[in-house]
């Protein structure tokens, strides 16, 4: 096919790859008579000590119950994130009987009644029944170290956590039906109010006992609905907060009873959970309109920032990045198969339109945490797969062998399921852990060693597909085996560099932090072990003991050694790096090197040998 024609094919491929990826720019517009789900999403409320909307709340919640994002009934019907949790808070009985609570394990299984069920998603009223028994075996397991608990008990602590989570969420507003947020509200107005103006008129001693029990049984109250509260939804003007200092409602209610006024986003919330509660969708959308301009009026920082991270979750950008990463790349093998196919321009464009919303969708996770790129696992597979796809088609642009390209498209592909896999426990972007609160060396050490990461991959990406592709009938050829070998050995040196550089100052991080610079930690030796076998590769090549093989074969380990420094070490349970585990994550990183080293023994095939 004539040049124009791919143009013409590699056009197309962007411009749809584009509009599927903008198409979540607008919010859904709701029908009449319909709950605006979206506008509520959009509301701005503190949980897990950053503040965020109501949509990723919801969201990250369920993503901690259940690992996914939707609620499927046992009707069949599938309910949105935004609606289960105004559900969970003001029909509180309804999503009771919703499956939320995800459970695996056999024994607690059988605990719970359900052995020999197939499903392993239940409701609250499933488990409900066996709430002390769970409860009591909870506080046994929490009293072992935990590399002294079961399987079963890591799997009890995880159902235990998941309901207190659920309790609390479904009290955040009351403390079991959504018409109680307005009769304390109508009883501190009706009848403290009175009571505490006569205090500061009169002396204590002089109450009636009545008035005072009345008081004593308005703080009681107050400080068990703070005490349960998942979120914060009400601000208060701070002058050195400039998005507000955000409290719970009991905390909003404790501070009224000094004489304060009661916010008037409190009447907000309220009105909004009673429509909600009574069906009455136009009353809802217009309280929610009301309660939202309120907010913007009187907290425009955090209404804003919240109305952002509202559109970066409709655009979904990495999952749709994951998926043009994958397309591409089933491009590029059709292609090689049937080299008259005209689609390496459109894989190369799809790749181009992908890394595109991956540099946005990067741009907007660190305006949200106010962080630079890799903060925790989750961001630095992102950052990996991001930095990956730019070296790989940098690598692209040298050799023009469609190589490059498909490392690109295939890295970045698996390293953004393996980021939504690791997302599957909640808020990806929570507030930093002490050890790492330091922005200047997040964007330093952190940074620079990922880069490391990325780049060791890309080499193992170009070994695997320079072993596999020599497995065809005629082998790769003379000419192939020596640009393989170009471009991992280019980019071993690049990695080397990086990885050496970000270890150093790693060390020296660790010598403000901890006092010394280096301690035989887990992640340092995993970062070491990075430096030396790049280095090996290198010295190997230099001396002339390996060739296109071996470098191959070597680039492939490089890969394995990096997904052990990145994740092994953490499955460890030890040293001061000891965090981020995930569960699952031995079995699909057992599974990955496993693969890995069956590729390097592919490049030992007999008749295979490389020119």
């Amino acid at each position: 096919m004539k040049p124009g024609a791919r143009n013409i094919l590699a056009l197309a491929a962007a411009v749809l790859a584009f509009l599927w990826i903008a198409a979540g720019l607008r919010p859904p517009a709701p029908a009449a008579g319909e709950f605006d789900f979206a506008a509520f999403g959009r509301l701005p409320v503190l949980a897990d000590g950053r503040v965020k909307n109501f949509d990723s709340l919801a969201r990250e919640s369920l993503l901690a119950l259940q690992a996914r994002k939707t609620v499927l009934s046992s009707e069949g019907d599938r309910i949105g994130a935004v609606e289960w949790l105004l559900t969970l808070i003001a029909r509180p009985e309804r999503a009771d009987a919703l499956p939320v609570f995800l459970v695996h394990h056999p024994d607690l299984l059988a605990m719970l009644g359900q052995a020999g069920e197939s499903r392993h998603r239940f409701s609250f009223d499933d488990i409900r029944p066996h709430g002390a028994e769970i409860q009591r075996q909870a506080e046994m397991a929490r009293e072992l170290d935990r590399e002294d608990r079961s399987v079963y008990q890591e799997a009890l602590l995880k159902l235990d956590y998941s309901l207190a989570l659920y309790w609390r969420l479904r009290h955040s507003l009351h403390f079991g039906e959504a018409d109680q947020v307005g009769e304390v509200l109508d009883r501190h107005q009706r009848v403290l109010r009175p009571i505490l103006r006569k205090m500061r008129e009169q002396p204590t001693g002089s109450l009636p006992d009545a008035d005072v029990a009345e008081v004593q049984q308005a703080v009681f109250l107050y400080s068990s609905f703070a005490d349960l509260a998942q979120f914060f939804p009400i601000a208060y003007p701070h002058p050195e907060k400039p998005r507000g200092e955000w409290v719970s409602l009991g905390e909003s209610l404790a501070r009224a009873l000094d004489d304060v006024d009661i916010p008037p986003h409190v009447t907000g919330y309220r009105n909004v959970i009673e429509r909600f509660a009574a069906g009455d969708a136009d009353g809802f959308n217009a309280h929610t309109r009301a309660l939202s301009s309120w907010l913007r009026g009187h907290f425009p920082e955090a209404t804003d920032r919240a109305s952002r991270e509202s559109l970066f979750n409709r655009l979904d950008l990495f999952w749709k990045c994951a998926a043009l990463y994958l397309g591409a790349f089933l491009l590029l093998c059709a292609f090689w198969v049937a080299p008259r196919l005209p689609v390496d321009r459109a894989a190369l464009a799809l790749i181009l339109t992908a890394l595109a919303a991956h540099t946005i969708g990067l741009a907007f996770r660190m305006y949200i945490q106010e962080r630079p790129p890799v903060t925790n696992l989750y961001a630095s597979a992102v950052f990996v797969g991001w930095g990956a796809v730019i070296l790989a088609l940098l690598l692209e642009k040298i050799h023009r062998n469609t190589i490059g390209a498909a490392v690109a498209a295939l890295w970045g592909f698996l390293t953004l399921v393996v980021a939504h896999n690791l997302g599957n426990d909640g808020d990806t972007a929570e507030v930093m852990r002490a050890v790492l609160n330091s922005n200047f060396w997040l964007a330093t050490h952190v940074v620079i060693i990922t880069i490391g990461y990325a780049a060791a991959f890309v080499a193992a990406g170009v070994g695997a597909l320079a072993i596999l592709g020599n497995l065809r009938r005629g082998g790769l050829g003379a000419a192939r085996w020596r640009a393989s070998s170009s471009m991992i050995y280019g980019i071993v040196c690049f990695g080397l560099l990086f990885s050496f550089a970000g270890t150093v100052l790693g060390g020296i991080w660790a010598d403000q932090s901890w006092g010394r610079f280096w301690g035989w930690d887990p992640k340092e030796n995993g970062a070491l072990m990075i430096v030396l076998w790049l280095a090996i590769i290198l010295h190997l090549r230099w001396g002339g003991m390996i060739g296109p093989r071996g470098m191959a074969v070597g680039a492939v380990f490089a890969g394995v050694i990096v997904s052990f420094a990145w994740f092994g070490v953490n499955m460890l349970g030890v040293g001061l790096h000891a965090y981020g585990f995930m569960d699952g994550a031995p079995f699909w990183l057992g599974l990955y090197m496993t693969s890995q080293l069956a590729i390097m023994g592919l490049a030992f095939w007999p008749g295979k040998s490389p020119p």
